[in-house]
């Protein structure tokens, strides 16, 4: 880690860059999930809630940085783009860092505009993304072919990953279009306006084959009534009363297809930054495929943009754009399905009265009886929508209950996510255990491709679950699971009845920084009181709750434990009458805490038994 002052990063890290000694340049960032940046004009950006970029700022990082070309009239050296820039070319032998029009910089800020710099606008791209200035139109807005094509050559041999050319006419080029085709071929993905002119007819580039032509949209998902539309466009985007950043540094409002060509062209960068292993036609798909619905095929061609959508997107299906006079593909837009689910699990299996810790086999929703204590009892989701839906399934399951000041826990923990034959388990599953809570939840994405299809998983039940208050345990999720409950376990007593006890020892003191070793130290004794006698003890746990002070170290509990949460169990099995034994772990005080902090662990021990001094 090197540190440099602040007002020179951008410059030590294109030296840094330069060096053929250093592997990569990356600068330390402040990351905030969820955040909304500081910059002046932001509350005016309608557009970034639109596209979903709030879901992606603050939590999406990229890998690296993608190179965007802004084919265009220059682009000044405002504040908003300091050390955003590439070197550029420039048609006029002039310095490409100039704009004598604004169309270049107002495409850019919208693009690539720093964020969350107290200046200006957001960008699209707010992250991972460099500005390659390509000069080929004049300060009147208007460029020939030949210098089109020759600043898009330039580009593509200068590292370009994405190039914007937020310009349009309806004469077709055989030079432009092989000029086009040799950018496609090296990987670069090409994003052009489709024109405003509010007419059917194809323009180009935006109507060239391996183009993605985009139509503008306004606030309410409808195409712009100065639009063009038809074969040459691809793809939709906000463009109505955009922000932007001016030549001058102040923020103005444009409105056009080139604004909204410039959202795509840093949508398909900020992918790129955050996937560099992603081609172009991989890029393309993954903006098709998750666009979200408005208009009709003809005016917005695969949908409008939805950045968040497309951006966490994985699958790798290639996508090419067709052109004019056909257009095309359409795999777009991203239709959510009605998503039919249901929770489901099994009752167990009888032998003699008595269960054998196997389901049934017969998969029913309501009361699932006669589980016992540390028994796994067999759950599904199960799907019946059909094929297409995508969906992220949260399952709840009651983990601890507290009747008066007993906390006694009851479905211990999930485990053994297994998707059958239709459905693919896409992200987690992820566990949800705040500390404190009696409700956990395991969360996890599915792409269901069959008529019909499952993940199946283990529920287990925790020693000392039939002291629950209440009939029941429940379980239940989005989106729509329905509720299953799980019966609650009787004891295992009649007499003899055990007497569980549990004395835990550690320092009364410590420091910052300082690991602690606790020790549980746990007995059934032989002690016995009228009426009772003492016995054996079955299925016996041990549980210790760590405290939110302090954190558990890995791999330092000893006999065998499990971590799930904030909560260590160990198995003991049974305890036969006077039986002893301890166990050990250890937690870490954090660096920083604050003298006079107190942290309380709550170890308990739980049989399946009745226990007769249950203190």
């Amino acid at each position: 880690m090197v540190d440099v002052p602040a007002g020179e990063v951008s410059s030590y890290a294109d030296a840094y860059a330069a060096d053929p000694d250093v592997a990569s340049v990356d600068r330390d960032r402040t990351r905030d999930a969820e955040a909304t940046p500081s910059d002046p004009a932001y509350g005016d950006q309608w557009s970034l809630p639109q596209i979903g970029w709030g879901q992606v700022y603050g939590s999406v990082q990229p890998a690296g940085f993608a190179t965007l070309a802004v084919l265009d009239t220059g682009v000044a050296p405002i504040s908003d783009l300091t050390g955003r820039f590439v070197n550029g070319w420039s048609a006029f032998g002039t310095d490409p860092k100039s704009d004598p029009n604004g169309h270049g910089t107002w495409l850019s800020s919208i693009a690539a505009a720093d964020t969350n710099n107290a200046n200006g606008i957001a960008g699209v791209a707010y992250d991972g993304v460099k500005v390659m200035p390509v000069q080929v139109l004049d300060a009147s807005g208007q460029g020939q072919d030949s210098d089109i094509i020759m600043g898009l050559v330039w580009a593509v041999d200068h590292g370009a990953n994405v190039v914007l050319m937020g310009f349009s006419n309806p004469g077709f080029s055989d030079a432009l279009q092989a000029a086009v085709d040799y950018a496609w071929s090296q990987g670069v993905v090409l994003v052009a306006a489709t024109g405003n002119g509010g007419v059917s007819t194809p323009t180009y580039p935006a109507g060239d084959a391996e183009v993605l032509g985009v139509s503008a949209t306004d606030q309410t998902d409808a195409l712009w009534s100065g639009s063009n539309y038809g074969a040459d466009a691809f793809l939709a985007a906000p463009g109505v009363s955009i922000p932007a950043d001016d030549v001058d540094g102040t923020t103005t409002s444009i409105t056009g297809t080139s604004a909204a060509a410039a959202h795509v062209a840093a949508a398909a960068a900020l992918m790129k930054s955050v996937d560099p292993s992603a081609s172009n036609d991989v890029i393309v798909g993954r903006l098709a495929r998750n666009a979200d619905p408005a208009g009709t095929a003809e005016q917005t061609g695969n949908g409008r943009l939805n950045l968040a959508r497309a951006i966490s997107d994985t699958s790798s299906g290639p996508v090419v754009p067709a052109g004019a006079p056909g257009g095309g593909p359409l795999v777009g837009p991203y239709v959510a399905t009605a998503f039919n689910a249901a929770l489901q699990g099994q009752s167990c299996q009888l032998s003699g009265g008595i269960c054998t810790g196997s389901g049934t086999g017969t998969w029913i929703s309501g009361n699932l009886t006669n589980w016992r204590e540390l028994d796994f009892v067999p759950m599904r989701v199960h799907f019946t929508n059909g094929p297409g839906s995508i969906a992220t399934v949260r399952v709840d399951f009651d983990h601890t209950k507290t009747p008066g000041s007993q906390t006694f826990f009851g479905i211990e923990n999930l485990t053994n996510f297994t998707p059958s034959s239709g459905v693919t388990i896409t992200s987690g599953p992820t566990l949800s255990a705040p500390p404190g809570t009696d409700k956990w939840s395991y969360s996890f994405g599915v792409n269901v491709t069959g008529a019909t299809g499952d993940v199946e998983f283990r529920a287990r039940l925790a020693a000392g679950a039939h002291y629950f208050t209440g009939s029941s345990l429940g379980m239940g999720g989005s989106p729509s699971l329905g509720n299953v409950q799980i019966v609650k376990p009787a004891s295992l007593t009649p007499p003899p009845t055990p007497d569980l006890f549990l004395d835990k020892t550690g320092p009364t003191s410590a420091s910052a920084g300082q690991t602690i070793t606790y020790t549980l130290n746990y007995a059934n004794l032989n002690y016995s009181i009228a009426g009772k006698t003492p016995g054996m003890a079955t299925g016996v746990q041990i549980r210790d709750v760590v405290p939110s002070a302090v954190t558990y170290v890995n791999g330092s509990c000893s006999n065998s434990c499990f971590v799930v949460g904030d909560t260590i169990t160990w198995d003991l099995g049974n305890l036969s009458l006077n039986a002893t034994g301890s166990v050990t772990y250890q937690v870490m005080v954090p660096v920083g805490t604050s003298n006079g902090t107190v942290f309380q662990n709550s170890a308990t021990i739980r049989s399946a038994d009745d226990d007769l001094d249950l203190t």
